[in-house]
């Protein structure tokens, strides 16, 4: 359901004209609740300006420090801090995800993107492509990455987690930057609720969607939940805002935004037409405008995983079959992104083994179970 924006700021605005000495509404304010004043409303004034108009309807910009500033009534994002190779949250829950793969792609030789080679790994199966690192003299730098996922979950013949503790289902986006400093976007299957939430990880921190309805008031016209419904196609983009749009003085680097569009669910079930959620994640440093710093580039990847914790066993029974990942693109920014080339690809490859992870045409099966392999 398309939201409208917030009139009160125009009305200020025409009461102003009349009434003499009134400042104008900033031209962000149409975008934020009216419920959000004082630093929270500017520093999202900041943040809102550097996404385009069709990405600001349902924004959570999240600092440093994890502090979340969210322009509309929504759920939360739980914070989970990284322990080991775990994630985890203050209520004790733990994530795992796929390693983030190595800062370094470039290689001697042009690598054919249609080769599927040996991953390494230590967190479960999984398949991934990886853009080649921007250069100084490259062609393209890479900032910017999007793709469709054909999510599964309907029922138990595309998907089956037999062990909600030991697999985790993933699909995601994801980016090494210049310094080594890595950032996924990724959906996560509930076995449970049988629908998927949104799970960003960076180096420092990862955030969940969670049910809830935040701080602000609620209406019936915004979505209280960040949850995406099975059995469709979301598409996520996942970018480093190049400039402001309007409302900031000079561009930010190391801001790295995340939109994810697709159906969501709520408790009362399927929610109709497509959703909006942004999200701008604020790093430390390695994700420059120009995707370039210090002698390295960004490089970008896709990846779908059955992630594991503790010991490695893939012959749990647990299987996601017929995921597709198709529409992808990349860019140098957000302006000039376009369809993926072979040449933009360092490499593709799975982990463990063709066994475990099968490929059909565009179609990917991992399978922890030795009576459906090949």
């Amino acid at each position: 359901m398309k939201r409208a924006r917030y009139l009160l700021p125009s009305l200020v605005l025409v009461l102003g004209i009349f009434t003499g000495g009134v400042r104008p509404p900033h031209p962000i304010d149409g975008w934020i609740h009216p419920s959000v004043q004082g630093p929270a409303r500017r520093v999202l004034r900041r943040e809102l300006a550097l996404l385009p108009a069709q990405s600001r309807e349902n924004v959570t910009f999240v600092d440093l420090d994890g502090t979340r500033y969210a322009n509309q009534p929504q759920g939360d994002l739980e914070l989970y801090r990284p322990t080991g190779t775990l994630y985890v949250s203050a209520g004790g829950e733990q994530a795992v995800f796929p390693p983030p793969g190595p800062r370094r792609t470039a290689a001697p030789r042009q690598m054919n993107p249609d080769v599927l080679t040996r991953c390494l790994g230590d967190t479960g199966a999984y398949l991934r492509m990886f853009t080649k690192e921007g250069g100084r003299y490259a062609p393209t730098r890479y900032t910017y990455i999007a793709a469709d996922f054909s999510v599964r979950g309907g029922d138990t013949s595309t998907i089956k987690i037999t062990d909600p503790d030991k697999d985790v289902a993933f699909v995601f986006l994801g980016g090494n930057g210049t310094n080594g400093w890595w950032l996924d976007a990724a959906l996560q299957y509930s076995p449970l609720r049988k629908d998927w939430a949104l799970f960003i990880r960076d180096r420092g921190k990862a955030l969940k969607s969670q049910d809830g309805r935040g701080d602000l008031p609620s209406s019936p016209e915004l979505s209280p939940t960040l949850r995406f419904a099975p059995e469709q196609t979301i598409t996520v983009e996942m970018f480093v805002p190049q400039k402001p749009v309007f409302g900031a003085r000079r561009p930010l680097d190391n801001r790295v935004a995340v939109v994810a569009r697709g159906r969501q669910r709520d408790n009362g079930g399927v929610r109709g037409g497509p959703q909006v959620r942004s999200y701008i994640i604020a790093v430390p440093g390695g994700w420059p405008r120009d995707g370039f710093d210090g002698g390295h580039g960004v490089n970008l990847r896709h990846t779908v995983s059955i992630a594991q914790k503790g010991t490695l066993d893939f012959t749990t029974g647990s299987y996601f079959k017929g995921t597709e990942v198709t529409n992808t693109w990349v860019g140098a920014s957000y302006a000039t992104r376009r369809p993926l080339r072979p040449s933009d690809v360092q490499q593709r490859c799975s982990f463990p083994n063709r066994d475990v992870v099968q490929t059909r045409g565009s179609a990917v099966d991992i399978v922890y179970d030795p009576a459906q392999w090949r």
